[in-house]
């Protein structure tokens, strides 16, 4: 009873190993700073999203609004800084998909697409995965009644 019992936990006892993984790591195809930018002018201010390509060293500027008023503290700090306001407009930065925009409430502002892979976005690392459809929906049932 005892070497039966002690056969049966032997049994249990068998390790399990992690198969081998051939397939590399996905590369960091993008590393982003964004920032948004107010420039003073005689009538008000420009909003503008800076992007610095930390990969490239590549500095970019995309105008997104002209406003009279701005408000830099308008709270709720999101995962890729604060949101500003020009002009009561809300805009904050955003990843959707594999596009880098400014979120506002009149329209969108694309500020880059990025390829499949990790991309750090303000020092957050992000898994980006192709926008393929990897399953199809199921077809809808064709009911029968008699």
């Amino acid at each position: 009873m005892a070497i039966g019992l002690l056969t049966l936990m032997a049994g249990l006892a068998i390790p399990f190993a992690s198969p081998d993984i051939d397939a590399a790591p996905l590369p960091i195809t993008a590393d982003l700073s964004i920032a948004f930018e107010f420039v003073e002018k005689a009538t008000g201010y420009d909003l503008n999203a800076l992007i610095r390509d930390r990969l490239s060293e590549e500095v970019s500027t995309v105008p997104l609004d002209s406003c009279a008023t701005i408000d830099i503290g308008i709270g709720g700090e999101t995962l890729f800084g604060e949101p500003v306001a020009c002009d009561d407009e809300r805009y904050v930065f955003d990843l959707v998909g594999r596009h880098v925009i400014v979120s506002g409430v009149k329209r969108d502002h694309p500020l880059r697409d990025v390829e499949p892979g990790y991309v750090i976005l303000n020092g957050v690392p992000l898994l980006v995965e192709d926008e393929e459809r990897v399953i199809d929906p199921a077809p809808s049932p064709t009911w029968q009644f008699p």
